[in-house]
């Protein structure tokens, strides 16, 4: 005798396909992220942070997204067809986001070549410094005590002079004089290295008592006996109180 066969009824069905894609998704998500994490543990290792990070969040939010698609299908709605359909607003966040995104590829291709490191100084049109910090969006350069956030984009479309540390020099001169005498003598110091055209310079300036500033001055690009003059111009005085 042949039994008949049985069939769940279609409105258990769903429920079942739901619960099924929800469980899958779940795992997908996990099994990426452990994935996502070895990797960018590996790129660490090899001194590929930035890279490491991007590796991971590119991972992660694919994975996302790709969840996302399978508990839509099970519910019987295409994530390719809302994306078409959405494709005009899509396409205006596109144009929006140009920046943003030139700015993520800039990094990402920064962390592969590795054109300097943290500690290089180096010069991009106008501006030079130290590098600070290498971020995925932008580089940080300290100069003359400031720190300038340069755009990643900028530093890939424009020519990036790494300054050499053999054309390098340092002084440290104590300077003596109230502190708008030695404001005074900071702008002068200022005016001089800027006439010397250096690749680059900076000017720290230390309290060391009542009275008395140390200064010290580092610069680039010119020879030892340039810059020292400068130095004694703006901020050594002569015998009697006149200016050197």
């Amino acid at each position: 005798m042949e039994l008949p066969s049985m069939k769940l009824p279609s409105a258990h069905v769903e429920p079942l396909k739901l619960a099924t894609a929800i469980v899958i998704a779940l795992l997908l998500v996990k099994i990426m992220g452990r994935a996502a994490r070895a990797v960018r543990g590996k790129l660490e290792e090899e001194d590929l942070q930035d890279l490491g990070w991007w590796v991971e969040k590119t991972l992660l939010y694919g994975s996302y997204l790709l969840a996302f698609s399978i508990v839509l299908e099970s519910l019987g709605v295409s994530l390719w067809a809302l994306v078409t359909g959405l494709g005009l607003a899509g396409a205006g966040i596109a144009v929006a986001a140009r920046d943003l995104i030139a700015n993520l590829l800039a990094g990402l291709y920064l962390a592969l070549e590795r054109p300097f490191e943290v500690g290089d100084r180096i010069r991009v049109g106008e501006y030079s410094g130290e590098v600070v910090d290498l971020r995925i969006r932008c580089t940080v350069l300290k100069s003359r005590g400031r720190r300038i956030v340069i755009p990643n984009s900028v530093l890939v479309n424009e020519t990036v002079e790494k300054l050499d540390d053999s054309d390098e020099c340092e002084f440290e001169v104590v300077v003596e004089g109230s502190p708008g005498e030695i404001g005074r003598r900071l702008a002068a110091l200022e005016k001089e290295l800027d006439s010397l055209k250096l690749k680059y310079y900076e000017i720290s300036v230390e309290r060391v008592e009542s009275g008395r500033t140390l200064v010290r001055v580092r610069t680039a690009g010119k020879e030892v006996d340039s810059v020292h003059g400068a130095v004694r111009r703006a901020l050594v005085k002569r015998p009697g109180g006149t200016d050197r």
